[in-house]
């Protein structure tokens, strides 16, 4: 989520593999909880995004791809076979695109 590849402000999906999901959901963490820690730990100096030209601001302190952590949406996706989590950036919010979801039964 940190990576200097994806650094636009916008919302953003991360997809814990059902692996992963149980142990998060073992140390009692609701969904709120893993938005507000992936939102504090995952971000860079924003001196680290001028370097490499992903923004022209003068921003000091840490780049965070969001603005709150609100622009997360945490799911579970995948099988049983294999602990693979992915992050999924979105469009800039320049781009009017908005993450939509919809649980599904």
């Amino acid at each position: 989520m940190a990576s200097l590849g994806s650094l636009p402000h916008g919302e953003l999906v991360v997809a814990f593999s059902p692996e992963h999901a149980k142990i998060i959901a073992e140390g009692d963490r609701i969904r709120r909880q893993v938005q507000e820690f992936l939102y504090e730990y995952a971000r860079r100096p924003a001196g680290e995004s001028r370097e490499v030209g992903k923004t022209s601001r003068d921003e000091d302190g840490d780049f965070h791809r969001g603005l709150t952590p609100d622009d997360i949406t945490v799911t579970v996706a995948g099988s049983e076979v294999g602990g693979h989590s992915a992050f999924l950036p979105s469009w800039s919010r320049g781009r009017n695109s908005l993450t939509q979801t919809e649980m599904i039964r």
